[in-house]
């Protein structure tokens, strides 16, 4: 039925509330013949399967509501916005589903719409989706835009923008998004043209088309009962292969080219590369397999993340901020969707990461199990931070007190072991405090190198210089001295030139390196050790 004859038609009371009419006036006829509107796009596999991939993606995805408090954020619970987008936005929708049929709107027609529901305070209790092809957004002189809506009894409701979540595509004039389907008709028609080919072709026997000739001349009632007997003995998958009798002198020729000689096959398969690359979605997602390996489908799926993903999330992050909420919430509020759980790598890969994490002090064991979505160990017990026990808090080094007395205390409140004792000598050579620890468990580090190397104790010292360098150079810097490289590379040097391969006990050899540091400082380059 073409467009005049659907206007004028009598089934439906106003010819202006036709869907379909509004459809084939936006969406033209492909090259191919085939009309391309976003409904029968959607009856292209490949054009189906990137949208549900996309849509159920931005569904899953967790939403999370922040609070500004200083430099931290907090969860917030009790916003009404929250529990809108997290759990419910209206009176019959799931949030999986309000977002699943946002996303298709926005990216089969470019902008999806949905009209916000207040209370008498102004606070938004519902969000109600309305159809996109029966909506225009127009911008006024005024800069502000309001939403023509045509609805269900044909009559047009003007929306102000403070009313209507509108979340669009790229736009070319900013106001309304461009439809994909509309901008990739060609692409999309061939690819339906090419099933719709595959499907008549086996509907014949999977054989081309022909013509029957006929030596003389047909009545017109001979000629539809011919037709007519030939379409139900030989038409259709059903009828494949049966036998044609010919009578009166009659010849088939075969006309056409087969599926083989149109290529057929590889038609459909660059169609539907084409139609992944059009929504950015990778091959395999949508079951396409051609060039996918085990090596680079990993990869593939952090693009995805990252290229295709990210700029729809920041799309609905910043919808939700601009017009969902009001200027004063906007800076104690912002939204968040969470992409860990598409990020999650193999088991090895992601105990490997909690593995650094835990190491280095940035994570605990509770915010492992979380990641595990496990709960938390009874009593607190998981938590802790850890950091390696060579590592020093640099404030540590700047409030060091100097050591009035022989002994040197502990590094830290819960050091178990003695710190080695080392002469003092006025006035006060400051940082043994702070760097007896560090030297103390780099000379284990060091001692565990040699021992399980075949190679000589001299083949060693430049290792073992590259790991005392910067121990000693902090030593001086942080007693003021104006060269702290050169007189702490004077100190290293004395004292690896006077260690020998059966000095292995790490306490000694602090004592031995701190004192040889303290003699260079205090003779304040005068009679310094020889290098």
């Amino acid at each position: 039925m073409n467009i005049l004859t659907r206007f004028f038609s009598k089934r439906s009371s106003n010819p202006f509330n036709d869907e379909r009419l509004w459809s084939d006036i936006v969406y033209h006829n492909s090259a191919t013949g085939v009309s391309v509107t976003p409904d029968t796009a959607r009856r292209c596999g490949a054009v189906l399967a990137c949208v549900r991939v996309l849509a159920e993606t931005m569904a899953t995805l967790p939403y999370v509501l922040y609070r500004r408090e200083g430099d931290r954020r907090v969860r917030e619970t009790e916003h009404p916005l929250y529990s809108l987008l997290k759990d419910q936005p209206n009176r019959w929708q799931t949030s999986f589903e309000f977002r699943e049929m946002m996303m298709g709107h926005v990216l089969l027609r470019g902008n999806a719409y949905a009209q916000k529901v207040l209370d008498r305070r102004g606070n938004i209790i519902e969000l109600v989706p309305l159809n996109p092809t029966r909506m225009t957004p127009k911008l006024t002189v005024e800069g502000s835009v309001i939403y023509d809506y045509r609805a269900g009894d044909g009559q047009k409701v003007s929306f102000p923008s403070d009313l209507i979540f509108h979340l669009r595509g790229y736009a070319s004039d900013g106001v309304t998004g461009i439809s994909p389907i509309a901008e990739a008709r060609e692409t999309i028609g061939l690819a339906l043209a090419a099933e719709e080919f595959g499907a008549r072709t086996f509907a014949n026997d999977a054989q081309p088309g022909g013509i029957l000739e006929h030596p003389g001349k047909l009545g017109e009632e001979a000629l539809i009962n011919l037709r007519n007997s030939i379409q139900q003995n030989h038409g259709g998958v059903k009828n494949a292969r049966k036998y044609m009798i010919l009578e009166e002198g009659m010849k088939w020729t075969r006309i056409g080219m087969s599926p083989d000689d149109t290529q057929y096959i590889e038609t459909r398969k660059f169609q539907i590369e084409e139609i992944a690359r059009i929504f950015r979605v990778p091959p395999h997602l949508i079951g396409h397999l051609e060039r996918a390996t085990f090596s680079n489908i990993e990869h593939q799926g952090l693009e995805f993340v990252t290229h295709t993903v990210l700029p729809w999330l920041r799309r609905w992050e910043q919808a939700i901020s601009i017009r969902l909420m009001t200027a004063e919430e906007r800076k104690v509020y912002y939204s968040e969707f969470l992409v860990d759980g598409l990020l999650r790598g193999d088991i090895q890969t992601r105990y490997n990461a909690y593995a650094v994490g835990r190491q280095w002090g940035w994570l605990s064991a509770d915010d492992v199990r979380r990641f595990e979505n496990m709960d938390d160990l009874p009593n607190e017990q998981g938590d802790k931070y850890l950091i390696p026990l060579n590592m020093v808090d640099a404030s540590t080094m700047v409030s060091a007190t100097p050591v009035v007395d022989d002994e040197i205390e502990d590094a830290e409140e819960n050091q178990t072991r003695e710190l080695p004792k080392i002469e003092q000598k006025t006035p006060v050579f400051e940082g043994h405090r702070a760097f007896a620890p560090v030297f103390m468990a780099t000379f284990e580090r060091l001692n565990e190198r040699v021992k399980r190397s075949n190679k000589p104790f001299s083949e060693h010292k430049k290792v073992i210089i590259d790991n005392l360098e910067p121990l000693f150079s902090g030593l001086f810097a942080l007693n003021g001295d104006d060269s702290p490289e050169i007189r702490g590379s004077k100190a290293l040097f004395a004292f690896v030139n006077s260690w020998t391969a059966e000095e292995k006990d790490a306490e000694l050899l602090t004592i031995r390196a701190l004192t040889t540091a303290q003699e260079i400082f205090l003779n304040g380059g005068e009679n310094e050790p020889r290098v």
